[in-house]
């Protein structure tokens, strides 16, 4: 029931309705005579526009800006009027905290110190708010001074260490220093309410009154309403009007009766003591009711009375019922009307939370006949929501109005103007220059003929090149020294290759890499010309200047003119339309907001410290702060779509449909969190937050009652039972709604997680008027559409649907049949592989690697992504030499070895009898180099040739490496030292003088890798194709039979495959291999049998005092290797027979890959923990969600 706390006059007017004085001042044309004061924007600008449709309809005339505000623009009205803004300059929040920012930089923190001079930002913004938030409640300085005083008397010196004295000291030296800082011209809104209470102070009552009546006009009568707190400097303020001439009331929403003197104090806790502020004040309490259902007070007349129908009427209202008995626990009363009205969600996740709800709210406004603007969802932080409504609804088609303040820091137009700062102030490191390319805001032209720039060429090169930027490494020279000692080194070594015809692929990637590198510099000059601003002295207004010419240069404005025109264009859908336009404003209102505080911080700063001249350093950090708390807002939409706000921005609004979502323990109740950052607690702190809470609980659920009497009123409570955090436990509020109603007894609680569309029809059969479950089972975008059909026996034929959409089903449907068992029947296969030729060309046509095929094998859904989608993994910048990279360079300095004394060896002629078989093998395959059998005693001359070339291969990542000395330590030893080089030519040398037979001859040969390969790709049992490169292949004659073995390179011998690995159809390089190799030879019509596989260590180390060089797989027991291997069962075979078992084996595991590749067969099934851990992809999958890798370990274990 509704109470007025009203001054004498409007006691003496004896008029105490809202809507009564509101009628007839409409009605009698004066507008201007009523001053409204609401609590929040959007109840102003509902009743502003509300206000002048009713008087437009009535008198038929326009109207001017009426008299109606908020609390604090009320007080900021007020204090202009008195003249006091000509004196004083409030500042934005922004802009407070960079003060704040200097307040704490200025204190002698003991506390809150840290090692480096700027403090945290978490911390900042945590302090900023809490003294903010003392300051708002009118606790000054003076009054923290006396408390810590109090303690300090109270507790000896000894023991103050282990009180919080030294917390509270520093927020009182913090709040002196911010107070100083707002004692002259600038001030915030405390400061300001502050200052308007100390001039009224000033006036007796006769200037007071002239005042006022100046300001409103004489006959105005003041309303306030639908507040339920106030603080106290505002109770002192709104106090001076009890003395006004005008009529002043402030309506209350609060549970008193005569017949029961207790009210409702768990609800309207905080109000008494409001209550009785404003009554020692001198207010009048009049209640605007006669208490027609006064007997809702009394429990004992509810539970005993017989008459049904009055005891329906009594329970029927439903405002006055939970007014009297929410959270109150006297008695055990359950309302049953409460069915009618509210229902009670529960989803999986958050996520799954918005999801439904949007399936909800289609529902009701294609269905059930809604308006969007009939439909508001609300959230006790807002926050945690609209990124995630503005997605889902987006999906869902579904438009809407979503209040929720925008972060002018996470805007993306501001930080596309905030990359182009960082790369002045940070010397043009690569980070920054990547995220100002990547930015589709900025436009890089340095003037209308210049070429534009090529962004993935310049980050590609800059990578390569190992360009990082910034002060440490050169700034900018560091760019262009690289790319033009590149380019030097480039072009000359292309001159080289041009006199060796037998170099022209190298010589063909020497000059498209010269090009890229050339195009590189070309556009890094282009950003150079772009940024041409000094960094050292700036004064406030250069630094503004700079960020002016930053917006105009990169014709940033011009981007988003153009991006709105484009939309305009080109969108024909109305609703893609809408949500692109508001995007467009987005940007727009972001810049504007930027330049506000840009402005602001450029004029205090001018005022403050005139003569300042400082690096821009410390204008951005001062611009980074001040827009860290900035808000701004696109205009609200009236009328359209479904709003989309907080439980504060509801009071008032004709909403029919309330959704409330987030009714979780901690996020609404909000959790109680005592201000460590203080020190101290303040008195009642925690009871006021809970009354507080739940007095904004209680305004959700009565919020326009007249739509309970219409029976149009829907209420929705949803919440979701976990998230990352793990399990989450139910609002309490939803169990003092369930206390006081038969919501669970009636079913009225249900769990959307566990409702299965097409399955649990039971649940859909049972919806009545009261229970209506049919949005369920509704279908609401084009995924569920997809879905339905793709399980359900329909066919799209049977109802009306899109042309457009019939394509996306025959593809699902394909997808999904090849993915399931029915494939395994040739009969229905064939009809659908039939229905798709192109796939079936594309499958027979693709060409395998070995990566493929065990990237499959380790996760079939990361085969996917990479191999089907083509989404390339993030690529790390390593700024020292990657493993990967040592290994390509030591690959390349050995092939180029072995072929330089391939060149210039001469065999002797008992070397030329003995493997002459090799030799004419070698011709008949088209290869007409000889073996290489290395000579101990020309060691010196192979070190120097080794050595020439790798300095060769180093000079062209010389300039690309900051750690290049090092490197050529570790490769080529230094003073005694031996490198890896030299270390490899000892192993290999050993190697040869033992019993090891097989000699080098095939080195980097590849098959169906490029066109111009000297093999194509081999054909692997008639089943599919494989393309290659092997490192290496020996050659040795035995008992008159021509053998041959693979090897490959690698750089230590940790993690090669073992022989289970090739067996359990893990690991397919040796055998498959082995296979195509001898596939390749078979064209001689020469046997030659494959007899084994080795790896080498490209970094020969010693294990046990010996040198471990080389590692073998399936050496058959004649192979004489195997008397080099000892007793090792792990590399060797029981039998000459076996390996062709384990080469067939490896054959028949590559061809069910193979096959489940063209089946679209891609699972969520990594083989074990240990793909997972560094896969790039795990996001996509979501296999943690799936708990898969659970039952990994589970299985593991």
């Amino acid at each position: 029931m509704s109470h007025i706390l009203c001054n004498e006059p409007l006691k003496q007017l004896n008029i105490f309705s809202l809507n009564e004085t509101f009628t007839k001042m409409l009605v009698d044309d004066k507008p201007y005579d009523l001053v409204l004061i609401f609590p929040t924007g959007k109840y102003v600008r509902y009743f502003k526009q509300n206000f002048v449709k009713q008087y437009y309809s009535l008198h038929k005339k326009p109207l001017s800006e009426l008299k109606i505000y908020t609390l604090q623009g009320f007080i900021n009205l007020i204090f202009d009027s008195l003249g006091l803004n000509t004196s004083y300059k409030q500042l934005s929040e922004g802009y407070l905290l960079a003060l704040f920012e200097e307040a704490i930089e200025k204190a002698n923190l003991k506390f809150y110190k840290t090692k480096s001079k700027k403090i945290p930002n978490s911390v900042l913004l945590k302090l900023f708010s809490l003294i903010n938030g003392l300051r708002e409640d009118g606790i000054t300085l003076n009054k923290l001074q006396e408390d810590y005083e109090s303690i300090n008397k109270e507790l000896p010196e000894e023991l103050s260490y282990y009180t919080d004295t030294h917390r509270i000291s520093d927020i009182i030296k913090i709040f002196a220093n911010f107070d100083k800082l707002l004692s002259g011209k600038y001030i915030d809104f405390p400061k300001l309410l502050n200052l308007t209470i100390d001039k009224l102070n000033e006036f007796d009552d006769q200037v007071f009154q002239n005042k006022i009546s100046d300001i409103f006009g004489t006959n105005s009568t003041i309303y306030l309403d639908a507040f339920t707190d106030f603080k106290k400097p505002e109770i002192t303020f709104l106090s001076f009007f009890v003395k006004a001439k005008n009529p002043f009331g402030i309506h209350i929403d609060y549970s008193y009766s005569p017949s029961n003197q207790n009210g409702n104090g768990p609800l309207f806790g905080n109000l008494e003591e409001i209550i009785i502020d404003f009554h020692k004040a001198g207010f009048h309490l009049i209640s605007l009711s006669n208490y027609p259902n006064e007997q809702v007070d009394n429990i004992d007349y509810i539970l005993n009375y017989t008459n049904e129908a009055e005891k329906e009427s009594l329970f029927g209202d439903i405002s006055g019922f939970l007014r009297r008995w929410l959270f109150n626990a006297e008695k055990d009363l359950k309302n049953p009307n409460l069915t009618k009205f509210i229902k009670i969600l529960i989803a999986e996740n958050r996520k799954d939370e918005v999801k439904h709800i949007a399936k909800l709210v289609k529902y009701l406004i294609n269905i059930k006949g809604y308006s969007p603007s009939d439909i508001c969802i609300c959230s006790r932080q807002p926050q945690l929501y609209s990124g995630l409504f503005r997605e889902m609804f987006a999906r869902f088609r579904i438009p809407s109005n979503i209040t929720d303040r925008f972060n002018l820091a996470q805007s993306p137009v501001i930080n596309a103007i905030l990359s182009v700062l960082e790369i002045i102030s940070g010397g043009f490191k690569i980070d920054d220059v990547s995220k100002a390319l990547n930015s589709p805001y900025l436009s890089f032209e340095f003037n209308e003929k210049s070429d534009k720039i090529d962004k993935g060429n310049l980050l590609d090169v800059a990578r390569k090149l190992r360009i990082r930027g910034g002060y440490l490494f050169g700034r900018e020279n560091e760019w262009i020294s690289k790319f033009e000692n590149s380019i030097l080194y480039l072009t000359s070594a292309i001159n080289q290759s041009n006199n060796k015809p037998d170099d022209e692929l190298e010589l063909k990637s020497l000059i498209k890499r010269l090009e890229a590198i050339k195009k590189a510099h070309d556009d890094f000059n282009i950003i150079l010309n772009l940024l041409k601003y000094s960094t050292k002295k700036l004064s406030s207004s250069d630094f503004q200047q700079i960020i002016i010419e930053i917006i105009k240069k990169f014709k940033i404005l011009e981007s988003i003119e153009q991006n709105y025109l484009s939309i305009l264009k080109d969108n024909n859908d109305k609703f893609w339309k809408n949500v692109l336009l508001e995007r467009c404003e987005n940007d727009s209102k972001a810049i504007n907001k930027f330049l506000e505080v840009l402005n602001e911080m450029t004029y205090v700063i001018n005022e403050l410290t005139p003569n300042l001249s400082t690096s821009i350093d410390f204008y951005i950090e001062k611009l980074k702060t001040s827009i860290t708390t900035t808000k701004y807002q696109i205009s609200e939409k009236q009328g359209y779509g479904v709003t989309i706000t907080s439980i504060e921005q509801t009071r008032g609004i004709p909403f029919k449909v309330l959704i409330l979502c987030g009714a979780v323990d901690g996020e609404f109740l909000l959790k109680y969190t005592p201000n460590q950052f203080l020190g101290i607690e303040l008195p009642d702190s925690e009871k006021r937050h809970i009354h507080s809470e739940r007095m904004l609980f209680y305004q959700f659920l009565t919020n326009t009652p007249e739509f309970f009497d219409s029976n149009e009123k829907l209420i929705y409570i949803t919440y979701f039972k976990s998230d990352d955090s793990g399990e989450k436990v139910r609002s309490p509020f939803i169990d003092a709604l369930l206390k006081i109603s038969t919501l669970k007894e009636d079913g009225c609680i249900i769990d959307v997680s566990e409702f299965n569309q097409l399955e649990n029809t039971s649940l859909l059969n049972s919806s009545n008027d009261i229970h209506d479950y049919e949005w369920l089972g509704s279908i609401s975008n084009y995924d569920e559409l997809y879905n339905y059909f793709s399980k359900s026996d329909l066919t799209e034929s049977t109802i009306e649907i899109a042309d457009a959409l019939r394509q996306n089903f025959e593809y699902i449907r394909n997808y999904l049949f090849k993915s399931s068992d029915a494939n395994k029947s040739n009969e229905e296969s064939g009809s659908m592989i039939l229905q798709n030729e192109s796939l079936k060309l594309r499958s027979q046509n693709k060409v395998y690697s070995i990566t493929e095929l065990e990237t499959y094998a380790k996760c079939p859904f990361r085969y996917f992504v990479k191999y089907s989608l083509n989404i390339e993994e993030p690529e790390t910048i390593d700024f020292s030499i990657s493993p990967l990279e040592i290994g390509s360079l030591l690959h390349n300095v050995l092939y180029k070895f072995y072929k330089e004394l391939q060149s210039n060896q001469t065999l002797r002629s008992e070397d030329q009898s003995i493997y002459q078989d090799i030799i004419q093998f070698l011709k008949n395959i088209g290869y007409y180099d000889i073996p290489v059998i290395l000579d101990t005693d020309q060691k010196i001359y192979y070190l120097s040739v080794l050595s020439k070339i790798t300095k060769e291969q180093l000079k062209k990542i010389k300039f690309e490496h900051p750690f290049y000395d090092l490197e050529i330590e570790n490769i080529l030893g230094f003073q005694n030292k031996p490198g890896y080089l030299e270390m490899w030519l000892n192993a290999e040398i050993d190697k040869q003088q033992k019993n090891w037979r097989f000699i080098p001859a095939l080195f980097e040969l590849s098959f169906g890798i490029t066109t111009q390969d000297h093999f194509g790709p081999v054909h692997i049992d008639n089943h599919f194709k494989l393309k290659g490169k092997i490192d290496r292949i020996e050659f040795a004659i035995i008992d008159n039979n021509l053998y041959f073995i693979i090897a490959d390179y690698k750089s230590n011998l940790n993690n090669i495959a073992s022989q289970k690995d090739i067996l359990d159809g893990v690991s397919f390089q040796m055998p498959l291999y082995l296979v195509a190799t001898k596939n390749l030879f078979e064209i001689t019509g020469k046997t030659i049998n494959p007899f084994g596989a080795v790896y080498y260590n490209l970094k020969p180390n010693s294990k046990n005092g010996t040198i471990e060089f080389f590692k073998c797989l399936m050496i058959p027991p004649s192979n004489p290797i195997k008397s080099l291997l000892g007793k090792s069962i792990s590399q060797t075979l029981k039998s000459d027979d076996e390996l062709n078992d384990v080469l067939n084996k490896s054959i028949e595991h590559a061809k069910k890959i193979v096959d489940n590749v063209n089946n679209f067969h891609f699972p969520v099934n990594p083989l074990n923990l240990h793909v997972c851990k560094n896969c790039n992809y795990i996001s996509a999958c979501r296999i943690k969600e799936k708990k898969i890798i659970l039952d990994i370990s589970e299985s593991e274990e």
